[in-house]
């Protein structure tokens, strides 16, 4: 029989994304996704009455899955789509590997990984950028704020309501389901909040049996400031589950910039927890916006020199439009498009083209002088911005 052709399958194939066939994804609205780029599906699985594996073995999802391997477009993958007709790298494509397994899973492996918003959105941290949905600081702190923001470019009332779900079907359900499916998964990923400080999350890592979580991977989307909780640390977690724990630090400047952006951040403990953790941390991961778009040539020589560590900037803030790096000066926006665009030495090709698409797009005056608002509105708490970026005024 003739090897299968996976860079041909894929050449042709415009469609096809391993992830449904892999992953179990909800974001912070508590809706099931195809994956956390994708648009919301015309179905109406959500977390509040639905079990992660009932969603992913629903019948939807099959015919997603059906469409995929025919090659048809499916319109919850547009932002995909676009990025690869302007040429880019896009989330779907950068998903492949040349393994057979990780393109065409079998059903009876150990192959699903878990990616869910269900363990709360308790945070110790304000990051200025943050979704109120995915952090309880930021909505205590957003709630005392004289400035909201437009619903469409800001922070709407709407929003700071919004929690991330607690009203699953029940919590038991999901953890009764998970260990019945226990076979069946290779990697939970644990998202916050800040999941370290989550009673939730140690729940679920103490009920998994021993003898199954020595075959899973853990990963953790973690600010790094706190990785102890009660009579638990990280190292309880590393101890337990698959040596390839993998954990990616959110950070998105250093120094008093950090402090700023991550309010009310202790630079010295976070940087003593990084420096514990260092061997396991798969990343530094920035969130670009408009207080590190000029400095991230800075940030990653900063991480890479103090901790050994690679920073990836892949993310991008488009949510809320009012610090997004498109509205910067059309002058400024030049300089950083001439800057970014053939830095290859210094990103991936993916990193910089997000970067750059996300710069090419038309600003908005309105917006931008939104965030500057906001950003006045912030300084009252977490003193005047402008002494630490001048250059946005």
């Amino acid at each position: 029989m003739a090897k299968f052709d996976i860079k041909k399958f894929f050449k042709e194939n415009k469609s096809y994304c391993p992830l449904p066939f892999k992953e179990i994804y909800s974001g912070n609205d508590g809706i099931y996704k195809l994956c956390c780029e994708a648009d919301k599906s015309g179905h109406n699985y959500t977390t509040r009455d639905t079990t992660p594996f009932k969603f992913f073995d629903s019948p939807e999802m099959e015919e997603v899955r059906d469409k995929m391997m025919n090659g048809e477009k499916l319109k919850e993958c547009g932002f995909c789509y676009k990025l690869e007709e302007k040429g880019y790298p896009s989330y779907r494509t950068a998903r492949y590997s040349d393994g057979v397994a990780n393109f065409f899973p079998n059903a009876g492996d150990r192959n699903i990984s878990i990616k869910l918003k269900m363990l709360g959105s308790l945070c110790n941290l304000e990051c200025y950028m943050c979704h109120p949905g995915n952090s309880s600081g930021r909505r205590n702190q957003l709630k005392k704020m004289n400035f909201i923001g437009d619903e469409d470019i800001g922070f709407s009332l709407a929003s700071l309501k919004r929690k991330a779900p607690t009203n699953y079907v029940s919590w038991n359900d999901i953890i009764t389901e998970l260990l019945a499916n226990i076979h069946r998964i290779e990697k939970i990923h644990m998202i916050g909040g800040e999941p370290l400080q989550l009673p939730k999350h140690w729940e679920l890592v103490d009920k998994i049996p021993p003898e199954h979580a020595k075959h899973i991977r853990v990963s953790y989307d973690t600010n790094a400031t706190m990785i102890r909780y009660k009579n638990h640390t990280i190292w309880d977690v590393i101890d337990k589950f698959h040596p390839d724990t993998w954990i990616s630090v959110s950070a998105d400047h250093y120094g008093e910039r950090e402090a700023w952006i991550r309010h009310p951040k202790d630079i010295e403990s976070f940087e003593r927890n990084l420096d514990e953790i260092k061997k396991y941390v798969g990343q530094v991961h920035i969130t670009v916006s408009l207080l590190n778009i000029y400095d991230l040539f800075e940030i990653r020589e900063y991480y890479n020199k103090k901790f050994g560590l690679q920073c990836l900037m892949n993310n991008t803030v488009m949510d809320p439009k009012m610090l997004s790096i498109k509205n910067l000066p059309d002058k400024e926006k030049e300089k950083l498009i001439k800057k970014y665009k053939d830095a290859v030495y210094d990103f991936t090709e993916y990193e910089g083209n997000r970067l750059v698409a996300e710069l090419e797009k038309p600003r908005v005056e309105e917006e931008y002088q939104a965030g500057l608002k906001y950003m006045r509105e912030l300084s009252k708490i977490r003193g005047d911005y402008t002494k630490l970026w001048p250059n946005i005024i």
